[in-house]
């Protein structure tokens, strides 16, 4: 099994938990969720919490590091993956500001930039035209570095729009 297919059957099992124990929670107190009750709160701490905690793999292994000390993404994207579903319970799937927007769309799109990478660094022969001599792996190699960086630049943008929206929910 892939580590992108064990994400995904691990992201299924801890999701529907998630989401089954917000829905006992929703049936049990029928007022308008918000991101002001205490359920919501502790969805967003723990979609913040989430977040920061895939900070701590390495997307691009140190030159010189032996394959076996290269870390297995699976953990990472499953991470990756429940913040999002983690996120969407928390806004009670109401988004109330442009800023909620831009950070579901980041984060959505990081996701999916995560998935793409872990693809793109699959082992793929692409045939070289007729004539040309093969070039094994180079253009997945172009296409994962690509993904990385645009992993990369879509965790900065999602942590600075992120703090906006815990500072305005805070002041106000």
């Amino acid at each position: 099994m892939s580590a992108l297919q064990r994400s995904i059957t691990l992201t299924l099992i801890v999701g529907i938990a998630i989401t089954g124990g917000y829905i006992v929670y929703t049936q049990q107190h029928p007022q308008r969720v918000s991101s002001h009750t205490s359920i919501d709160l502790i969805l967003g701490v723990l979609g913040l919490a989430a977040i920061v905690g895939t900070l701590r793999y390495r997307a691009r292994p140190l030159p010189g590091t032996p394959p076996q000390r290269v870390k297995d993404p699976t953990w990472h994207m499953t991470i990756g993956n429940l913040a999002l579903l983690i996120i969407l319970l928390h806004s009670g799937f109401l988004f109330g500001s442009l800023t909620s927007i831009v950070i579901f769309l980041c984060l959505t799109m990081l996701v999916v930039s995560g998935m793409l990478s872990v693809l793109a660094s699959s082992p793929l022969d692409i045939p070289a035209p007729h004539g040309q001599s093969q070039a094994k792996g180079l253009r997945p190699l172009f296409a994962r570095q690509f993904l990385v960086d645009l992993h990369i630049y879509l965790t900065a943008l999602l942590l600075a729009f992120s703090l906006v929206h815990i500072l305005v929910i805070l002041y106000y």
